[in-house]
């Protein structure tokens, strides 16, 4: 029987419906535990585990919301806005259109906030959720950026990275504390765990694990500022990039998605002023990204979007211009696992290596896996050698296995840095690579 093919919008947005603080449970509860991952009794245990600690908190009056929930306040009032839950995810991957889901977010936004003050304006809504939104449509769309000059003095800095985007230096990954679980609950679920042959000792152990967990990536409300969330990110050590999202180690981040500073910037905006509302979306984007590194986490691109109410090909487009204009690459999973097509982080480790920097130092400086550094290397002296012997460029992609545009970039990069075909010769030369001269003659 043929596997079941994934519409395109089940690719790019079922992934989203995997991060949650249940996918990482069902983990723990499998690797510490020994249950099954994909049994019904793990999913069972959890579940009733995580409803008994959700109704012991109610009892004392704490109240914690799932991750990507949004604080929001308003004139006064706070607000929990759920930007990613599994409705949203269930739309999208129908076929619903981003730009429709995301309106229908903030319109429904909008009516619980009118409820609670009738002087509550929609765009009040927009400088928080979608600032984009707040430009006026009308006499054509502004005119497409131009493209972005492609340079090699892109730099990996975190602390500039932290300064430009008021990242404070406290924020870092969360530690993992495990405190004894309230009597109440463990007297509900540990017979529970223990008629699965497990003692009183590990039942205990299994609800203070995932109590732990539930602290860590469900926020109090009122723990939150303005404008913060807790995302569920991948962790940046796990290089399973083959495994489903559900398999892949995750950790909770906390995320500044506006502050009131920039909010009072907007409403200073008029409804022309494209160039600036950008620069606000791109500073944004660029704060999402580098505050879930600097908690060890990556966030895609599609999960930005989804928190910035824009599209993903516009986040990339932020992300680009913020590169440009800060000479700063992003931590993003292409950046880290692999920097893709992007010119700019190709020329910087090959120009790095060509200056006798060692694949570690590279790889720090870069945000850039030893094994994506070792590749791009790999690569660049494969065509330096296709180029020494004097094979035709239109043979290049076929013989290295590499894409057309790729090699049109390492032939670039030759070319600054190296120069014509016999001063690569040369430079292999000095390498110790011996270049047959009959074969190149």
């Amino acid at each position: 029987m043929k596997p079941v093919r994934k519409s395109a919008h089940e690719l790019q947005y079922g992934p989203l419906g995997d991060l949650t603080v249940e996918a990482t449970a069902y983990q723990v509860v499998s690797r510490r535990f020994d249950f099954g991952l994909d049994s019904a009794i793990c999913q069972h245990l959890v579940q009733r585990t995580f409803a008994a600690l959700a109704d012991e908190e109610r009892r004392r009056g704490v109240q914690r919301v799932p991750p990507f929930t949004l604080r929001l306040d308003v004139k006064g009032h706070s607000l929990d806005v759920p930007l990613v839950n599994e409705p949203v995810v269930r739309q999208l991957v129908a076929g619903t259109p981003l730009a429709q889901v995301q309106q229908k977010l903030r319109e429904a936004l909008f009516k619980r906030l009118l409820r609670r003050d009738p002087s509550v304006e929609m765009d009040d809504v927009r400088r928080m959720l979608a600032p984009s939104a707040l430009l006026a449509c009308y006499g054509g769309a502004p005119a497409r950026p131009a493209r972005l000059e492609q340079t090699d003095d892109y730099r990996m800095d975190l602390r500039r990275l932290r300064e430009t985007l008021s990242v404070p230096e406290a924020l870092v990954p969360a530690p993992q504390e495990l405190s004894d679980p309230p009597a109440a609950v463990v007297e509900q679920i540990g017979p529970v765990i223990e008629q699965e042959g497990r003692s009183p000792e590990s039942a205990r152990a299994l609800i203070s694990h995932l109590q732990a967990l539930r602290q860590r990536f469900c926020a109090r409300l009122d723990e939150l500022s303005p404008g913060q969330l807790v995302a569920v990110a991948t962790d940046l050590r796990d290089r399973r990039l083959a495994l489903k999202t559900r398999l892949r180690a995750h950790v909770p981040v906390r995320l500044t998605l506006y502050h009131e500073a920039e909010l009072a910037a907007l409403q200073r905006l008029g409804p022309r002023d494209h160039k600036a509302v950008d620069q606000v979306l791109s500073s944004r984007v660029a704060r999402l990204l580098t505050e879930a590194y600097c908690q060890g986490g990556l966030l895609s691109l599609t999960l930005v979007a989804m928190l910035t109410q824009q599209s993903p090909a516009r986040v990339g487009r932020l992300v680009n211009a913020f590169e440009a204009a800060q000479k700063l690459i992003l931590p993003t999973p292409g950046t880290i696992h692999d920097a893709g097509s992007k010119m700019t982080h190709k020329a910087l480790v090959v120009r790095m290596h060509l200056e006798g920097k060692e694949c570690k130092q590279i790889a720090r400086q870069t945000f850039h896996t030893e094994e994506a550094v070792d590749r791009y290397v790999d690569d660049f002296e494969r065509t330096l050698i296709a180029r020494a012997h004097g094979l035709p460029a239109s043979l290049l992609p076929r013989v290295l296995k590499l894409g057309a545009h790729v090699v049109q970039q390492y032939e670039a990069l030759i070319a600054q840095h190296i120069g014509d075909t016999e001063q690569v010769r040369i430079f292999l030369r000095e390498r110790g690579i011996d270049i047959d001269q009959e074969a190149v003659a």
